[in-house]
């Protein structure tokens, strides 16, 4: 099929009246039949010719895919890599053909995140056999929590494009550490601690408790920024003050900047009771020696011996 076929002028007449500072809408077909790229042109003439538009038209052939084609989930700050293999339906080569691949984040907050997060490296994007596939490492390495879907979109160098689908997950990641606090009722305890940026620069960070913290907890400082990896680390205060008795407090606390997320289970105890040490009075009740020795002559003993006496 030659490039005028595959595209097509949906106009039931071809001459218009324009008027001054008015607008022509040109509608135009593309029906492509094998996988490449197309181009033409739509032309535009004054009656007299004296002036022309050109405007040039480039038809994209696609393949696209109506599911998710792949899904990678893990917990954030872990590593996930594998290789995949992309089969290209439709694809008719005579002689070699390469190939190369972008990413579309769909959801732009999430742009850079993933970005720094999901690599793929093609390990074969040379085909001469149109029913191999090509295959990519793919490597997962995200630094906190987030889900969206990307579009991996695969090229033809001389036209056409394959787009799959992939889920990326990263689930909430284990906790970094778990701070207790020991404190009595109606008074304040405090702890801290430094955290670096896990990268060679400053970040700019985020803190807070979770809201199913309890509210005996607070926070200094709630926003700032993090020195780069390497340094001596930025001082964050955690403040306990129990106002009734009863049995632990908890909270949850994230810190987070653009690129990474840290999370520390906070524990708020009363002091371990110990209960005073008895002091046991030592009486010495024991009879030292005998009476009967004490008293120098035993008067019992004499009596029995002397018999009975006369009244």
């Amino acid at each position: 099929m030659s490039q005028d076929e595959v595209f097509k002028l949906l106009l039931k007449r071809t001459k218009f009246l324009v008027p001054p500072l008015g607008t022509l809408l040109i509608p135009v077909s593309y029906y492509p039949v094998t996988m490449e790229e197309s181009a033409s042109e739509v032309v535009v003439d004054m009656p007299d010719k004296a002036l022309s538009w050109r405007f040039p038209v480039t038809g994209i052939t696609e393949q696209k895919s109506d599911k998710i084609d792949y899904k990678f989930r893990i917990k954030a700050r872990e590593t996930f890599e594998d290789v995949i293999t992309l089969p290209l339906e439709g694809l008719q080569i005579e002689e070699e053909e390469s190939f190369f691949h972008e990413i579309v984040v769909k959801d732009k907050d999430l742009q850079k995140m993933v970005e720094k997060s999901f690599k793929a490296v093609a390990l074969r994007n040379i085909l001469a056999n149109a029913e191999d596939p090509l295959q990519f490492n793919i490597r997962f390495e995200p630094y906190k929590p987030f889900k969206t879907t990307i579009e991996f979109l695969v090229y033809k160098a001389t036209g056409g494009r394959w787009k799959y689908n992939i889920l990326l997950e990263a689930r909430k990641p284990e906790l970094d550490d778990i701070i207790t606090i020991e404190c009595e009722m109606n008074r304040q305890a405090c702890v801290s601690f430094k955290l670096c940026n896990q990268f060679k620069g400053y970040a700019e960070f985020h803190a807070y408790f979770t809201p199913e913290s309890d509210s005996v907890f607070s926070l200094k400082p709630d926003k700032g920024t993090l020195e780069p990896f390497g340094y001596e680390g930025t001082p964050f205060f955690i403040t306990y003050s129990p106002t009734e008795y009863g049995g632990s407090k908890k909270a949850m606390l994230i810190i987070e900047t653009d690129d990474m997320q840290w999370t520390y289970g906070i524990k708020g105890i009363p002091p371990v009771y110990k209960p005073p040490e008895a002091i046991r009075a030592r009486i010495d009740n024991k009879r030292k020696g005998s009476i009967r020795k004490k008293a120098g002559k035993d008067f019992v003993k004499s009596n029995l011996r002397a018999g009975p006496t006369s009244p």
